[in-house]
C-alpha cells in the first residue's frame, strides 16, 4: 500500500502496517497522511517519543498537524505534554490546540490560573487563531482575568490559522486600542 511505502524505513513492517491501517469507512482511508505524520514525528520529536504515542497521533491523520501540535506543547512542560498532549492533538488539523495550551500555561498570576480541563476544552475547539490572539491582547492589557477572557474570546471568529490576517487581528487590535 502507498502509505506503508512512504513510512520512514526506521519503522519496522508491523509498525508501518499499524500506522497505515484504517477503518475502511474512515474519510482518510488509503491516504498517505499517517506516513507524512510519522516522518515528521521522527524529525520533530527527535526520537524522544515511544512508537505508541506516534501511533496515537498519526493513525488516521490527514497530515503532520497532530505531531506538530504535540511538539508545540513543549513550552508547557513535559509532564503536561505527556498527560494532555495526545488528548489535545490526536486528530488535530492544525498546531493551534498545542500552541493554545502552551500559551495558557505561560500566563503568570493566581488570578489567571485555569484547570487543565478548561484549557483543553477551549484549545480543542480552535479553528482559527483569532480567539488565541484575543486572549493574548487581554493578557497584555490586564483588562480581565484569563478565566473571564476565555468566555469573551471563545466567541471570536477569524480566518484560519495565520496570525497576520486582518480578520484574525481585529478583536485583539480593538482590545489593545481600548
Amino acid at each position: 500500500e502507498e502509505c506503508e511505502k512512504r513510512v520512514p524505513s526506521s519503522y519496522n513492517a508491523a509498525q508501518k502496517k499499524q500506522l497505515c491501517s484504517f477503518d475502511a469507512s474512515a474519510k482518510n482511508f488509503g491516504r498517505i497522511g499517517p506516513a507524512i505524520c510519522a516522518s515528521v514525528a521522527k524529525q520533530a520529536l527527535h526520537g524522544n517519543v515511544k512508537f505508541d504515542t506516534i501511533l496515537q497521533l498519526c493513525q488516521g491523520s490527514a497530515s503532520a498537524a497532530p505531531v506538530q501540535c504535540y511538539d508545540k506543547m513543549e513550552s508547557a512542560g513535559n509532564q503536561l505534554k505527556a498527560k494532555y498532549g495526545l488528548d489535545l492533538c490526536a486528530h488535530s488539523e492544525s498546531t493551534l490546540p498545542g500552541e493554545c495550551f502552551a500559551e495558557l500555561n505561560s500566563y503568570p498570576g493566581t488570578a489567571n490560573r485555569l484547570k487543565p480541563e478548561v484549557m483543553l476544552e477551549f484549545c480543542r475547539t480552535l479553528h482559527d487563531r483569532a480567539p488565541l490572539l484575543c486572549l493574548q491582547a487581554v493578557q497584555e492589557t490586564h483588562m480581565l482575568t484569563v478565566p473571564q477572557a476565555l468566555e469573551v474570546c471563545r466567541e471570536v471568529v477569524g480566518s484560519g490559522d495565520h496570525a497576520s490576517t486582518v480578520q484574525n487581528m481585529a478583536v485583539a487590535t480593538c482590545i489593545r486600542e481600548m
